[in-house]
Formats: structure tokens, sequence, C-alpha cells
């Protein structure tokens, strides 16, 4: 669109000008030569009148921007020719104007800019405009040079877990919001309230009764509950109930029921919470996922004293520099959101491909004889098995490897309080957080008719029951999971 109306005030002094000399009695012909002159500086007519006085200075004007533009360009296709020699060079392609891409480029020490025309020298390629189809149509056309690219598509409305294999890795921007603020302001610091002897003499996770309530079930609400469901899991032991305040009809629908295998549970209002406002002052956290109502927010604020009030805030604002409070947390600003390493998220990639490959080593047979195993490249065996999945089954793994950063904090507060987590207790996690995945994505308990542990097309599997009820073996594959992790991110 810049474009487009650039273009019509560059030619505008010409139209002007050309008309200007026809009126003051020059022949068509010599009408169009003095005006394109005029960008020039030459005048080579005697004709004078408030239209030719108009596109005489304007021309010049026009004249000296297009230089700046064109030397501009010039600067910007050396400085990307420099960036692509970089080992990091990264294309990012976006919607002109797209203030999102802008804020990534600015984290990337050599980000290349492009809106249309794919960036050849660039090692990595992060697809991010606007709609979900402009990105796949774009990823289509250009398939062939892609193919051995590394890629990033960003994925609004469409789930990346529906999807088929494919070696693009998937974002989302309510899904980084989520998964960061569960890792910042996870419910484990809940526990620091209660009194050290009650600490020392109960289980991790036993004392910990946490009401939240989600005020706003759109997107982002939707994943900040499932965020939530997945990697707020402590123990079997704990209370953590979810308030969701929102229309949660179709969500409902969609999951008639969802099994938490502990103490956990969500409550889905009915009614509008301004029937019942006192219901937040019971909460120990409010989340606004919308846009900050002023109005709601300095309500809670007056009737909820002990109530973590955390605010959705995609812009600048800044509520807790303003009021006088130290309840309030903003949280989801873009320039946190898009970053390279929340888009590329390349560690956590890693060790979910290494998670994989274990798993697939030890129970899948690819890795073969020693001899092979010595003589084969550890990196494109672990490539080609992550690029054989579909995107549910690597959404798991990269779940898992997710939930770990909490697990970890997990472990270190509990040798904190003298506590040590056995075997079974970090193994439990690890199944809590596999089977709400798995409920998450529609799959359900069932055994499969071929004998076989699951059965992806009716998606039942044998191992959807709490975890005193696995087999020993099940719940060795539980712990070998939590080991490998606990290796990689020593």
């Amino acid at each position: 669109m810049k474009k487009i109306l650039y273009g019509i005030v560059f030619v505008l002094p010409f139209i002007l000008g050309a008309i200007g000399f026809y009126l003051g009695g020059e022949i068509a012909r010599d009408s169009l030569y003095y005006s394109l002159s005029l960008y020039f500086m030459s005048l080579n007519s005697d004709s004078v009148n408030p239209l030719i006085e108009i596109a005489r200075w304007m021309a010049p004007v026009m004249t000296a921007s297009g230089l700046i533009l064109a030397i501009k360009s010039a600067v910007s296709r050396l400085r990307d020719k420099v960036s692509c020699m970089h080992g990091d060079a990264t294309a990012v392609y976006s919607d002109g104007g797209n203030a999102n891409g802008e804020l990534l480029m600015n984290t990337l020490k050599h980000g290349i800019a492009s809106d249309k025309a794919v960036v050849k020298g660039a090692r990595s390629h992060i697809l991010m405009f606007e709609n979900d189809v402009d990105n796949l149509n774009f990823y289509q056309t250009n398939q062939a040079f892609f193919e051995n690219q590394k890629v990033y598509m960003k994925l609004e409305k469409m789930d990346s877990y529906l999807l088929k294999e494919s070696k693009v890795h998937f974002f989302n921007s309510n899904e980084i919001i989520a998964r960061q603020y569960w890792k910042e302001r996870h419910l484990l610091s809940y526990l620091d309230a209660e009194p050290a002897s009650q600490q020392e003499t109960d289980a991790v996770g036993e004392q910990l009764q946490v009401d939240v309530a989600i005020v706003g079930f759109g997107p982002l609400g939707q994943r900040m509950l499932q965020y939530g469901l997945l990697n707020n899991i402590y123990s079997n032991k704990q209370r953590i109930t979810y308030h969701v305040f929102g229309d949660s009809r179709l969500y409902q629908q969609v999951y008639p029921s969802f099994p938490m295998m502990n103490q956990d549970s969500i409550v889905f209002h009915v009614q509008d919470w301004r029937e019942d406002f006192s219901i937040f002052s019971k909460m120990e956290r409010v989340i606004l996922t919308e846009e900050p109502d002023l109005e709601l927010v300095q309500d809670l604020l007056y009737t909820c004293n002990n109530t973590r009030i955390d605010y959705f805030s995609k812009g600048n604002i800044v509520l807790e520099d303003v009021y006088k409070t130290d309840l309030l947390y903003g949280y989801g600003k873009a320039a946190d959101i898009y970053t390279e390493e929340n888009i590329k998220t390349d560690r956590l990639y890693q060790a979910a491909m290494e998670l994989n490959y274990k798993y697939a080593c030890l129970y899948g047979g690819v890795c073969g004889s020693a001899e092979e195993i010595a003589a084969m490249d550890k990196k494109v065996a672990m490539e080609r098995e992550w690029n054989a999945l579909d995107g549910f089954t690597k959404g798991s793994n990269i779940t898992s490897a997710d939930y770990h950063e909490i697990r970890k904090q997990v472990i270190a507060y509990s040798m904190q309080v003298g506590k040590e987590l056995t075997p079974d207790e970090l193994a439990e996690g690890e199944h809590i957080r596999w089977s709400r995945f798995h409920f998450l994505n529609h799959w359900s308990y069932g055994v499969p008719e071929n004998g076989k542990n699951k059965d992806g097309k009716k998606k039942i599997h044998v191992c959807l029951v709490p975890y005193e009820e696995l087999p020993e073996k099940e719940k060795k594959k539980d712990f070998e999971a939590v080991e490998l992790l606990l290796e990689l991110f020593q």
C-alpha cells in the first residue's frame, strides 16, 4: 500500500506540469517533455501558471526522495548480503509494516526482512504473515527451496498437533505466552507461605490448595488452561482448581470429560462473574486474558486484598508502575514474546528430539547394532526420526521437555525442605503430564483390537489410567523419560 501511495505522489508533479504547460499554450508533446524536465530542475518553457509552479517545486523533491530510497535500498541489499555470510543468518517473512515482525528483527543479530521473495542465503527462515493461509501458501509455493532449509512457521488458528509429518517447526503466539507465563508464575510459589514445620512433615505438594480464576476464554484463555494443566503438576496430592469465566459452551462439548489423574479440577462458571463479584476474593490468583479493562482491574484491587491479579497487556502499559499495590503483574508483552529464543526454541526441540530418539532406540529398534550406531551420525539420525513424526507425537515430546523446567523447580524445592523425591513420585508426575496431553488431544482409555498399547486412528491407549494401575514396565518407561531429561538439563 505504501509503495502504491508513493508511486501516485511521485507521478503527481508530472501530471500537474503536463496539464499546466498544455493550458499555457504548449502542444501536447512539448508539454510532456517540459513536465519531465522539471524532475531535473530544468524549466524549458516560458509558460507560467499555478499548476506549473506547484509541479516545479514538487518534482525535484520527488527526485531527491527517489535517490534517497534507491540508496537506502542498495544499502539494505548490501547489508542483507553481509548478514547471509553468517551462520545464524535468519530471514523473516511478514506483511509490510508488521509490528511483530519488526520486534523479532530487533532480536536477531543477523536478520533479513522480506515480504515476498525467498532469501536464498539465509540459514533459517521464519514465516510470520498475519494469516495462517498466507504462511502455508508461501511455504508451498517455495517448497522446493525450503525442502532442505530450517523453517519456522506461525500458525495462530490451525492446530499443529493435527498436522501430518513435516520438517517445519510451528509456533503460536498464545502458546508462547501461556508457556512463558506458567514457567515464570508457577503455583509452586504458594508452598512458601506454609509454616516451615508443616513443610518438613508433609509430602511436597500435599499442602498445595490453590484456586485460580481465568477470566476470558478466547484463544489465550484456552491456552492458559491447557498449559496450566500440563505444567502445574507437583504431586498427586495437590488440589489446584481452575475457575473458568467466559463462553466455554463449545469447549465443554469438545471436552465432555477430563480425568485429572490427581486431585485437581476445572470449574466452568455458567453465570457471568459480574453476578457474584465476591467470588474473586476467594481466589489465590485471577488471570485476565483480554486487554486490560481498567474498571475491572480497579474493582479487583478494591475487593481482593490478598489475590494476585495478572493482566494481559501486549502493549507497553505497565499498571504495576501506576497503581500502589504489589498484587498486579503484567504479562504477554509482544516484545517479550516475539524473540528469537521463543520462536526457534532450538534447545527445547533438541531435548524433545533426544527424548524421541532414546525411545526409538529402546522400543522402536531403529538404532540397530552397536557397530551401526557407532558409524551413524547421531544428529542426522535424530532429525530423521523427528521429521517422520506427526504433529501430535512431536507435541507430546515437546511438552515433556517443556514440563521438565517445572520438574527441576519441584526437585529443587523438595531438596530445600529436606525431601528427596522418589523415582515413583517423579515418574507419576510425568505420567500425569503425558495423560493430560493425550486427553487434551481427545484420546481416551481403550484396549486396541490388535493387542497393541494404542490405536492412533481411534485415539485410544491402554495406559491412560491412574499411575498406580500401570504395569511395572510402563512405570519404568515414565522414569526413563525423567532420567533422560535430568541428564540433558543437568
